[in-house]
């Protein structure tokens, strides 16, 4: 244990392993529980495969991420591995020596079929006395994650070796404790997994057979294994990938309009990035990452009135629309309503000076919202897909009576508060959980 003063810390002879300064700086575990060195506690595997002995055969390979631990990532085949892969069995650890400082950890359950790993992660197994989930767990809080952020090595690239990882000393229950600790975690996180697929739920709640939205097959005239013709009234768009095998019918007696005939299009710019003072004034200014089906207050970048006047960016009023024409991801597609008045660069096409005597705002912010996979598959014929301006005017809009398109907004937007609510409680007990497990193990 470290003894700490107000300018000095002694440490014992007996615990310096390595001869730096950056493992000693910081305090060290405290716990009411034993601290045990994690060499008493777990064993490198260092089993290896030739796969490549093997070149017909087909292998399942795992990976690990900061987000779900280890997962089964891909197959391939023996002949395309040009190494010794590791073998990995259930109740194994393995991480990513370069990203565990980031929580690229996980351990290996029935849950994940595949069994081999790339040998640049290091992987091992725990004896009796220390079960698997538990140290996965204490991994993912944030003062184990510094410990290992303090033991990393290396001038370039921060690295956890296994020997390095052993001279780490955890909080140490029995193995009864261990997994009465482990069980109230995975209680919380349960119900924040259940909370989350309530929220899922309504959300899939589509409004298609409410206005009468009806996807129905294309009839294709196949001759033999070759040629498929497609009747040309069944074509929106030229694209050999766009003739699909459903197209959309409107089954209700409802009015169709393209979205340019019910407001205005257009879109924005980006002020020059090399005059630093445009990007100093108080005026917001979206990026289509900010596009997130949310009403838009507030952005990251603000510009000056003197960046509007001199790049293609403009002003529109607060309640207009955005759609994001293209950005990586989710994100093409993607709806906002601006809260404010606002700016937005090129990505972002803008609907404003809408028709409220036609159509109300939250119902066409609403319908896009639910329109939102047949908008990117407009993009899907392009190498870069992307939506464009008359992409985005020409698109269809059902307008049903006013009457309807307010009873529609308020079960959606009462939909959307459940939807906020569930989550919000998700994220607490996940919250929780985890606050739970580093108040029963830790003192610090």
């Amino acid at each position: 244990m470290v003894k700490s003063q107000s300018y000095i810390k002694l440490i014992p002879f007996t615990d310096i392993n390595y001869w730096d300064v950056k493992r000693f700086i910081n305090n060290q575990i405290e716990s009411d529980y034993p601290l045990v060195p994690l060499s008493k506690l777990i064993i490198e595997r260092s089993e290896k495969v030739k796969l490549f002995n093997f070149p017909d055969k087909e292998f399942k390979i795992l990976g690990v991420n900061n987000k779900v631990g280890l997962f089964d990532a891909y197959t391939e085949m023996g002949k395309n591995i040009n190494q010794a892969y590791k073998k990995v069995y259930n109740n194994d650890l393995a991480y990513n020596p370069y990203r565990i400082n980031v929580g690229s950890i996980g351990f290996k359950t029935n849950k994940q079929k595949n069994n081999f790993i790339s040998p640049a992660y290091v992987v091992f197994s725990c004896n009796e006395d220390l079960l698997a989930e538990y140290l996965f767990l204490l991994f993912k809080t944030s003062i184990f994650n510094q410990v290992i952020i303090d033991n990393t090595t290396g001038s370039v690239r921060q690295n956890l070796k296994f020997d390095t990882l052993s001279e780490i000393k955890i909080p140490l229950p029995k193995p009864s404790e261990q997994k009465r600790i482990i069980e109230a975690y995975n209680l919380k996180m349960q119900l924040a997994n259940q909370q989350e697929q309530e929220a899922s739920f309504l959300k899939n709640n589509s409004i298609d057979s409410e206005l009468g939205i009806k996807l129905v097959s294309i009839k294709a005239n196949s001759y033999g294994s070759i040629l498929k013709s497609i009747n040309y009234n069944a074509l929106n768009k030229w694209g050999i990938d766009l003739i699909s095998n459903t197209k959309v019918e409107y089954t209700k007696n409802y009015k169709i309009f393209k979205i340019s005939q019910i407001c205005s299009v257009s879109s924005g710019g980006t002020p020059s990035r090399s005059i630093k003072e445009y990007y100093s004034g108080e005026i917001p200014w979206i990026k289509t990452g900010e596009v997130i089906n949310d009403v838009i207050y507030d952005t990251e970048e603000k510009i000056t009135q003197e960046a509007i006047k001199n790049s293609s960016a403009k002003l529109y009023s607060k309640d207009s629309l955005i759609i994001a024409m293209y950005g990586q991801g989710k994100t093409r597609g993607r709806t906002a309503k601006l809260g404010v008045d606002a700016t937005t660069n090129q990505a972002c096409a803008v609907l404003y000076n809408i028709n409220n005597s036609l159509v109300l705002t939250d119902y066409l912010w609403v319908y896009l919202q639910n329109e939102y996979d047949r908008l990117r598959e407009l993009a899907s014929g392009n190498s870069q897909p992307n939506l464009n301006a008359e992409m985005i005017k020409n698109y269809p809009v059902i307008i049903p009576p006013i009457s309807e398109q307010k009873s529609l907004v308020d079960r959606i937007f009462n939909l959307q508060e459940q939807i906020n609510i569930l989550r919000g409680k998700a994220n607490n007990h996940r919250e929780e959980a985890l606050y739970n497990f580093e108040k029963e193990i830790f003192n610090n």
